[in-house]
């Protein structure tokens, strides 16, 4: 038993002894040696966008110290090597830099130059493959400021990211921006208009196309487009207007864009052949000679082309749905929808696949075209084309001529369906609606009886007005508005208790400098437009005055004029019933 336990005791000394010896082999093994550190090029600018001229500093450096080369690309172009750690580039683009050194793998930045133009933008280039982004109303105002551009030739593109909201936007222009010209793409978006512009863009410069858009138009917007215009190259023939030479065709396209009034809201479309477009007095065509000022208007850029020269217009409305309710002026131009303008054997319209839905009511309508005497013109119209147009609603003259294609006829185009004619109406002036002689110089309607009127609104044509940029009234007025009124909407118990003057109209501001109004006279009432008014006397004199500054506005008349009056008259559902004018 003690011989075993010896023996046990042996082989647990051996153990141990062979187990320090491991130990001490173990203790006189190397270190191993670290991986080698990662060779890595760190690089930065100091600014990732900014404009053309602006410096930006390259900061660069390879972990091992070695020697670091920097080239750049321009837009995908051909490589630039880079010297020292400045750089300020010269023309817009995207600048792609490329950080490399021997065994190391390369690192690139990229930097944005920017013009001033371009950061008027939510992002873009303003080309078709990367257009400018708008994605607020100041973005959407902002296109007017490449007026210079635009007029020069060059063609942007622009889309819109979100509906853009005009009604809180405020003005003393009648137009949102000044110019337009390429192709804005609303991607589906919804321009919602206001009511201190008559027209969200003054010109479409160019050929111009909208596109997949819905314009909802607000108390005080009535069109997308005031007036198109190009540049002519022809000899100019002076005032008459007109090109001897000019071949210059213009495109203003329309695809698949909306139009939706607003509930209870009328627009007016004035009395010179107005439209939905444009207007003025039938012009079809607007130029600008060679970048001069042949003829000023109302101090502006533009002057109306003549409308039986060699002018060539091509506009076409393609996939366009208009659904509003406008009601046309009294004379014997009423409203024309879609184009306006008179037709000539040198335009060349077209519309296809296009909707009305809505009622038009004024003296000699259409839905399409202003053209008058057409029977004895048909050559002006065999260039016009019209396919699938639907109307649903109602074309009413209270008056005079309406027509689905043209106004001031009952001509229409081969293109329009029997369903589209039969929505013509014409309705007498005295259908509804009695005009009472004149009495003391007071112009006074009443009511006939059960025809089912449940309100009129008096239509007040004004004198033009000048525009100013603010109440000092000094330098030059930022534009004139010839087609100006003030609307008044009166009850139908109310009609036979009121009077409209045989009244000049003044501004607050011209009535108490002339003496015509104290400085406790006031101006109470509300026109339709939003203006303030009321009616005064002086010297046996009747006269409207209007307070135009309350409203934000700087109005001053170009004349004093007797104000014409005409009246319109409407159902509890708040559609046309008659007009009467003086």
């Amino acid at each position: 038993m003690k011989k075993r336990m010896a023996i046990s005791a042996l082989g647990l000394l051996a153990a141990l002894c062979f187990s320090l010896f491991l130990f001490a082999a173990c203790d006189d093994e190397p270190t191993p040696t670290p991986p080698p550190a990662e060779k890595k090029i760190t690089a930065t600018l100091s600014d990732a966008e900014v404009l053309v001229g602006e410096k930006v500093t390259l900061t660069y450096a390879a972990s091992g110290g070695e020697a670091v080369t920097v080239t750049y690309s321009k837009d995908g172009g051909e490589a630039v090597s880079v010297t020292g750690t400045e750089f300020t580039p010269q023309e817009r683009g995207s600048y792609v830099f490329t950080f490399a050194a021997e065994g190391y793998d390369s690192v690139q930045c990229t930097l944005l130059a920017k013009t001033e133009q371009d950061a008027l933008f939510a992002g873009g280039w303003g080309t078709a493959e990367d257009p400018y982004r708008i994605a607020s109303a100041a973005q959407l105002k902002n296109i007017g400021k490449l007026e210079g551009s635009i007029l020069g030739g060059e063609t942007f593109h622009y889309v819109l990211t979100q509906d853009i909201d005009l009604s809180s936007e405020t003005g003393n222009t009648p137009y949102f921006a000044k110019v337009i010209g390429g192709v804005l793409d609303g991607d589906g978006h919804t321009v919602r208009g206001g009511s201190a512009f008559a027209y969200v863009f003054d010109i479409a410069h160019g050929d111009t196309t909208f596109r997949d858009l819905t314009v909802s138009f607000g108390a005080g917007v009535t069109r997308l487009v005031r007036t198109v215009s190009y540049t002519a190259n022809g000899v100019y023939q002076g005032k008459e207007g007109w090109f001897t030479t000019d071949t210059a065709s213009l495109t203003l396209s329309y695809d698949n864009v909306d139009y939706i009034g607003q509930a209870g809201v009328w627009y007016d479309l004035g009395a010179n052949n107005a439209a939905l477009y444009y207007n003025g007095n039938c012009t079809v065509m607007s130029a600008r000679y060679e970048g001069a000022f042949v003829e000023t208007y109302n101090d502006q850029t533009f002057v109306s082309g003549q409308e039986d020269k060699n002018l060539t217009f091509r506009i076409g409305l393609d996939g366009c749905d208009v659904k509003a309710n406008f009601t046309g002026g009294s004379g014997n131009s009423g409203a024309a929808v879609f184009f306006g303008g008179q037709i000539y054997s040198f335009t060349f319209p077209s519309v296809t696949d296009c909707s009305f839905t809505g009622t038009i009511a004024g003296k000699n309508v259409g839905v399409l075209f202003a053209n008058s005497s057409l029977t004895a013109n048909e050559e002006y119209f065999k260039n016009v084309t019209v396919d699938g147009l639907t109307v649903q609603g109602t074309i009413r003259s209270l008056g005079g001529k309406s027509g689905v294609t043209f106004g001031n006829s009952t001509t229409e185009h081969a293109g329009v369906s029997d369903e589209a004619k039969a929505c013509v109406t014409n309705v007498g002036p005295d259908a509804s609606l009695a005009v009472a002689g004149e009495q003391d110089g007071a112009y006074t309607v009443t009511a006939a009886a059960a025809k089912g009127v449940a309100y009129y609104e008096i239509s007040l044509s004004l004198a033009s007005v000048l525009w100013y940029a603010d109440g000092t009234y000094t330098g030059d007025p930022v534009a004139r508005t010839d087609s100006n009124n003030l609307t008044i909407r009166v009850e139908e118990d109310e009609l036979s208790a009121t009077g409209v003057y045989k009244a000049k109209a003044v501004t607050l501001r011209e009535a108490k400098k002339d003496g015509i109004a104290d400085g406790s006279f006031a101006c109470s009432e509300k026109s339709k437009e939003g203006f303030y008014y009321a009616f005064a006397e002086k010297g046996g004199a009747r006269y409207l005055v209007i307070d135009y500054e309350k409203s934000g506005r700087y109005f001053v008349f170009v004349k004093t004029d007797y104000v014409k009056a005409t009246v319109f008259a409407y159902d509890a559902a708040g559609l046309p019933l008659c007009l009467a004018a003086e």
